[in-house]
């Protein structure tokens, strides 16, 4: 593609001449594409992390007061 065709295609991105008269928008795209990818996989992560926590904290209340019933019925005399 020709610097000028690419300028009508993305007129407000910047391009960075070289000395033989091209563009080096063919760097950007990949790094827009990076930087994206990483703060995807940024969300993804956080989302993950507090989904496990929300989880783990439930299962914890789910299963505390099970416990402590089981134990005071161990501990109760039995009747005959």
């Amino acid at each position: 593609m020709r610097a000028d065709v690419i300028a009508d295609v993305l007129p407000e991105t910047p391009a960075v001449a070289r000395e033989d008269g091209e563009t080096d928008l063919m760097v950007l795209w990949p790094l827009v594409t990076l930087v994206g990818f990483l703060l995807l996989t940024g969300v993804v992560i956080a989302m993950g992390t507090h989904s496990t926590s929300r989880y783990e904290a439930e299962k914890r209340t789910a299963t505390a007061p099970r416990a402590r019933h089981a134990a005071e019925s161990a501990s109760a005399p039995v009747s005959a």
